[in-house]
């Protein structure tokens, strides 16, 4: 009787997955384009710089989750909205740390993010344009960021994350700042 029951588990895992699979295949085929695939060359080569500059590409990681993030932060809050305006973000962020609740006399600092299967996409287009974050680029070309447990899949999670983390603590070491990010003043 164990025999039968797993077969029939394996037959609705197996049902499951084909009809998660149709759907998906249907709503992708549905959905509009993305505003970052339609940016012309020149939009993207100025975008690629403005990140190079004033960018920056990381996976943030809350708990078990990890996603990709594409994060502009600048004091001209024109650009910031001319970015989000050309990739349909809606949302601008001020970053609260640059001295604004001490008094100080700093400017804001307006931030434009991009997260997700977006921030690959944009980074992946940016690719030939970019030369100080060309490597994390690369890097960002390799996540798994479509590797997700579906119903009726079985993905051994552990090997995904693992892979994923490794590429994760890639990106921060090339994001460090300072001499030790620069092989100097290490013992």
């Amino acid at each position: 009787m164990s025999a039968l029951g797993d077969a029939v588990k394996e037959a609705k895992c197996r049902y499951d997955h084909e009809r998660y699979l149709t759907r998906r295949t249907a709503l992708l085929a549905s959905r509009q384009p993305d505003p970052v695939t339609l940016l012309s060359t020149e939009d993207l080569a100025y975008v690629a710089g403005i990140v190079d500059g004033e960018g920056t590409v990381y996976i943030a990681k809350k708990k078990t989750t990890m996603y990709p993030i594409l994060a502009v932060g600048m004091t001209h809050r024109g650009v910031i909205e001319w970015l989000c305006q050309k990739l349909k973000t809606p949302k601008i962020w001020i970053n609260n740390k640059t001295g604004i609740r001490k008094g100080t006399n700093w400017r804001p600092q307006w931030i434009f993010r991009l997260q997700g299967r977006r921030a690959q996409i944009a980074v992946a287009m940016m690719r030939p344009f970019l030369k100080v974050k060309a490597v994390h680029a690369a890097l960002l070309d390799t996540y798994p960021i479509d590797a997700r447990i579906a119903p009726g899949v079985k993905i051994a999670a552990s090997e995904i994350n693992l892979k994923r983390e490794e590429i994760r603590l890639a990106i921060k070491k090339l994001n460090r700042r300072g001499r030790a990010a620069m092989g100097e003043g290490e013992t």
